[in-house]
């Protein structure tokens, strides 16, 4: 029987989702890397990013999974998701990367 991740959501009264712990793992790994290549990126390309980079090996949909571990990366302050009128811009949280990445994600 498959290990299971419940997610939780950045708002209050919202639920996680159920996802397999390893595409949580998968997922999470994509976006964190794809996110470390880059200052910000909006949500629609993160999908984008991560359907390459998972396109070989994942089995099921790389838009759920991504839209359910960004929302949990977000509620646990590993990224940051600013909402505006031109959709959803995603970003790295500073505080959690090392000084080193950090001179490269601010460059």
């Amino acid at each position: 029987m498959s290990a299971y991740v419940t997610t939780i959501h950045p708002i209050e009264g919202q639920s996680g989702k159920k996802v397999n712990k390893a595409k949580y793992r998968q997922v999470k790994a994509a976006i964190i890397d794809e996110l470390s290549r880059t200052k910000e990126v909006c949500f629609v390309k993160l999908i984008e990013m991560c359907r390459i980079s998972l396109s070989n090996n994942f089995d099921g949909s790389i838009s759920w999974h991504v839209s359910a571990v960004k929302l949990d990366l977000e509620a646990r302050k590993k990224i940051v998701c600013v909402r505006s009128g031109d959709g959803q811009h995603i970003s790295l949280n500073a505080d959690n990367l090392s000084k080193q990445s950090l001179a490269k994600h601010l460059k």
